[in-house]
């Protein structure tokens, strides 16, 4: 599910794999039951949108704020 969100905001694998938050994301994904990660990715399915929008920002200020180092 995270790949697809990732693969959906075009985020360059490279960059994705440095984001300390995202991996923290991960870690804490796969410490969960089956039965959470059911919900969660049920989530992701009815809010893709949302979610998107909020990734797609979110990707965003990381790129802008590297630019402008």
């Amino acid at each position: 599910m995270i790949a697809a969100a990732l693969d959906h905001v075009l985020a360059e694998p490279g960059r994705a794999a440095t984001l300390g938050e995202l991996n923290e994301l991960i870690a804490g994904i796969a410490g969960q039951d089956e039965e959470w990660n059911r919900g969660w990715s049920a989530y992701l399915l009815r809010h893709a949108t949302i979610v998107t929008v909020h990734a797609r920002a979110k990707w965003q200020d990381i790129k802008e704020a590297k630019n402008a180092k």
